[in-house]
């Protein structure tokens, strides 16, 4: 008889932490949703990331470095991910770098559950185009797809994207947009669109020769000309 009271006590336990567990799903999926219909982008405490124009000294950061911190965080890094945040944080400490950006695509790519891997303080990228507009369709669909921007992997449409918004990027006093990314992937075509890196053939090459960057220039639909610097890590 003891037995049979512990066996239902048990069952009522469980029965009580999946109902919880369920609970809190549904909550979180609520949450997530709630997030995506009013558009808000957070950070990896649940603050605000704050959307502004790029101003002097800011650097534009890919995927690849909040990744990076992520798995050193978790003790699973590997050289390259020490390698890219060692980087990033020199060039903070030098005051080369004053702030760090992110696309909003960067940030979806760094979206984990109902959180991101994107530190207080970064701020997202306003293009100064739509994304709807001709112009910013035919640098994605067209000119950055040409150049197999991305490698035409799975989410080489998202690579286009993030390597549009820096190039229809809003600045304050006609500053360069500068992007630093450790994905050769995005690397290597814009190098061959560079006057002056176009004649570097590897990545280590180009890492050696361009570690402070190189210029891209690219003209959009309109006849504008859109520039950035890629500054690879």
């Amino acid at each position: 008889m003891k037995e049979k009271k512990l066996l239902i006590a048990l069952l009522f336990f469980q029965f009580f932490v999946a109902v919880a567990n369920a609970a809190s799903s549904k909550s979180n999926c609520t949450t997530s949703l709630s997030s995506i219909v009013s558009g808000e982008l957070k950070s990896e405490t649940g603050q605000t990331l704050k959307k502004a124009p790029l101003t002097d000294g800011a650097l534009v950061v890919d995927t690849n470095f909040f990744v990076a911190r992520e798995k050193i965080s978790q003790k699973r890094a590997q050289a390259n991910d020490i390698r890219i945040v060692t980087r990033i944080k020199a060039l903070l400490q030098s005051g080369k770098v004053k702030s760090l950006f992110a696309t909003k695509d960067t940030v979806k790519e760094s979206t984990r559950g109902n959180s991101t891997i994107i530190p207080d303080g970064v701020r997202v990228t306003r293009t100064s185009l739509s994304r709807e507009t001709p112009e910013y369709q035919d640098m994605v669909n067209e000119k950055l797809l040409k150049m197999e921007v991305g490698e035409l992997k799975f989410n080489s449409e998202m690579d286009r994207k993030i390597v549009a918004d820096v190039l229809f990027a809003q600045t304050e006093n006609n500053v360069v947009p500068k992007f630093a990314t450790g994905d050769y992937g995005i690397i290597m075509p814009l190098c061959k669109m560079s006057l002056r890196c176009r004649f570097s053939k590897t990545k280590d090459e180009v890492l050696k020769n361009f570690s402070q960057g190189f210029e891209v220039q690219l003209t959009d639909l309109s006849g504008v000309v859109r520039k950035m610097v890629v500054l690879p890590l």
